[in-house]
């Protein structure tokens, strides 16, 4: 089912990449989904682009807590006044400019409220008010959240370490979305992201893991961090933001690339 339809919106101004609608990040692993969403969303936000941000993940929500919630929302089902467009227009506006924020759920229990409908209706309602929406999902995708922000995705981008477990297990989830979720895979982008200075594996080597191409390699940067007490992370830049949604020319790794398993 597609939920938006898959519309590109005029390019901000600086940037030469046309922006899909909804980006959502998601990682079987946590691999710095949360950081990557948020850079991205201020990258974007800088060069003038209306940006929403959903903190989709509800078991580790990471995303700076304020007044317009997922718990805000349960409570607003639970009490039979959900109107999404009007929540959608609620939306907290954060620094830095341009970003407005829901947060994700104190109480994962009272998120239960919320269907897998209601988080369709939000994205929906957002994505009217906002050139970009993006998405920071959970791991379990057996959770309406996780699930409906995969489902919902323009752009799906997927966020790998540089670590052999993690990589397997990433390369394991890949054909689980292929094959089960039948998702396009010229709509997702694999990025190798640095989240130690001190990596175990190659970019070369990881390629070979996953059998599909790396289309970003974003570097550790210490000063990046999203706990309390840390500023939001610096934008990423032009030339990632441009990397990361580019249409791929290649998705696939020719098989005598293929490490061997």
């Amino acid at each position: 089912m597609t939920l938006i339809p898959r519309l590109l919106r005029p390019r901000p101004a600086s940037l030469r990449t046309p922006v899909p609608k909804v980006i959502t990040f998601w990682s079987p692993v946590s691999a710095g989904s949360t950081t990557l969403a948020a850079a991205l969303a201020a990258a974007l936000a800088r060069h003038g682009s209306r940006v929403a941000l959903l903190d989709y993940d509800l078991w580790t929500p990471s995303l700076p807590r304020v007044t317009s919630s997922l718990d805000a929302a349960a409570s607003h089902v639970l009490h039979g006044t959900l109107d999404p467009a009007r929540f959608a227009a609620a939306l907290q506006r954060v620094n830095p400019p341009g970003v407005h924020l829901l947060a994700g759920a104190d109480d994962p229990l009272r998120a239960e409220a919320l269907s897998r409908e209601h988080y369709q209706q939000l994205i929906a309602a957002t994505a009217a008010l906002h050139d970009a929406v993006i998405i920071d999902a959970g791991r379990m995708l057996s959770l309406a959240a996780s699930l409906t922000a995969v489902d919902a995705a323009d752009l799906l981008v997927v966020p790998v370490l540089p670590h052999p477990n993690a990589a397997r297990h990433v390369a394991r989830y890949l054909n689980l979305l292929e094959s089960e979720l039948r998702v396009d895979l010229a709509h997702m982008r694999l990025i190798l992201n640095h989240v130690s200075p001190h990596p175990q594996l190659d970019r070369a080597t990881i390629t070979g893991i996953l059998r599909h191409r790396i289309d970003l390699e974003v570097p550790h940067r210490r000063e990046w961090g999203l706990g309390p007490g840390l500023e939001w992370p610096a934008p990423l830049s032009p030339d990632h933001v441009a990397a990361l949604l580019h249409p791929p020319t290649q998705l696939t790794v020719p098989e005598a690339a293929h490490a061997s398993d």
